[in-house]
């Protein structure tokens, strides 16, 4: 029974971002894109569960001065080969934030 604990954490875990997500995709029937739409929406979810819990660490400041978080999204695309270099996926940047304990939050 114990290999079915991380089983079932995760299901939980999918469980609590369908919950997240589901009321962000009113409006997807207007959007020109579907899967951007989504994609976007899941980005939110995820940036914010991210941000819970850097400010909900309370001691997180005590082993650093700053902390950076970058967000984007990584786009799998058909393998491309330029320069001796085969690239199969590319990260999409939306933002880059900075936490410090005099400033919880700028975004740069």
């Amino acid at each position: 029974m114990h290999d079915a604990f991380p089983f079932i954490d995760l299901l939980n875990f999918l469980l609590l971002l369908w919950q997240l997500l589901a009321p962000r995709l009113k409006g997807i029937e207007n959007s020109s894109d579907s899967i951007a739409f989504v994609t976007y929406q899941m980005y939110g979810v995820i940036r914010e569960l991210i941000t819970a819990c850097i400010t909900e660490t309370p001691d997180l400041f005590d082993f650093a001065s700053e902390v950076a978080v970058v967000g984007g999204i990584m786009i799998n695309r058909r393998k491309v080969r330029t320069y001796k270099i085969t690239a199969a996926i590319y990260f999409y940047f939306i933002d880059y934030k900075c936490d410090s304990h005099s400033t919880r939050t700028s975004f740069l």
